[in-house]
């Protein structure tokens, strides 16, 4: 959904587009008077001035209903996957120790210990390594739900839940010898801002501009006209607040849905 088409399903819902359509139709063949077809658009409709009164205002109430959403929990979640051996540093793995640095390589892994190359002595010099290290969250996720330490090679699988612990902005994990950990999370998305085209899309914070799916945004005007109503309107505001929590509440949580949390065994005698 683009950010026009979020404005004009707004507008609908508030009942402002009475005697004109958002979309301008497709003139007929023998039609000559352009004039008498309503061109609004969803592309351009931020721009026309029989809705200034409202759309001055929508953005902030768009992004309002936005965060309400985050804090639900109701966004797609995603996943980031780093070495559960982690060093903060590219490294390569070796057997033995190499006695000279042909690669170019600052950092090189020899079972489960690192070495950093100093060229001072021109060798490889053991680095010592604490059994926790941290992991900086990146700007992209807006709440952690799970961490999960997975191994997954060709003879063994494993995956299990991990304990989250935090210093700051940063996740304290145990480092292992092999494997990965797997973040699960709640994606920031992109405040939408008066500057952007209504044609732009709604999108998450990520590398990918991944879309806000419609289903989500669908329950978005339900807020707005409760947030712009408030003082002209309460009655009206109050039922359409309500309506937004309660088709909130019933979007199905993601993360939940996909974690199975309790098995059931039972026995019986025949």
């Amino acid at each position: 959904m683009t950010k026009g088409e979020l404005i004009a399903a707004c507008l609908k819902l508030m009942y402002e587009n009475d005697d004109v359509s958002f979309y301008a139709p497709e003139l007929d063949e023998n039609e000559e008077d352009e004039d008498s077809y309503e061109q609004t658009t969803t592309s351009n409709i931020s721009e026309d001035s029989d809705y200034k009164s409202k759309t001055a205002n929508i953005i902030e109430s768009i992004n309002r209903a936005l965060s309400e959403i985050a804090k639900a929990d109701k966004f797609p979640f995603f996943v980031k996957s780093i070495d559960a051996f982690f060093i903060g540093q590219p490294y390569t793995t070796y057997n033995t120790v190499p006695t000279s640095n042909d690669n170019d390589e600052t950092y090189i892994r020899v079972l489960n210990n690192i070495y950093k190359w100093d060229s001072d002595s021109s060798a490889y010099i053991k680095v010592a390594l604490p059994l926790y290290f941290y992991y900086t969250l990146d700007n992209d996720i807006f709440k952690v739900l799970g961490v999960n330490y997975e191994i997954n090679d060709e003879y063994y699988y494993q995956n299990n839940d991990v304990s989250v612990r935090y210093n700051g902005s940063r996740l304290m994990l145990l480092r292992r010898d092999k494997g990965n950990y797997i973040i699960n999370y709640t994606p920031k998305y992109k405040r939408l801002s008066y500057s952007d085209e209504d044609s732009a899309n709604i999108t998450f914070a990520d590398s990918d501009n991944t879309l806000i799916p419609d289903y989500i945004l669908d329950i978005v005007p339900y807020f707005v006209k409760g947030d712009l109503y408030e003082e002209d309107e309460p009655q009206m505001a109050l039922l359409a607040t309500n309506k937004f929590y309660q088709l909130l509440e019933e979007i199905v949580n993601p993360y939940q849905r996909q974690t199975q949390t309790k098995v059931d065994t039972r026995y019986s005698s025949i």
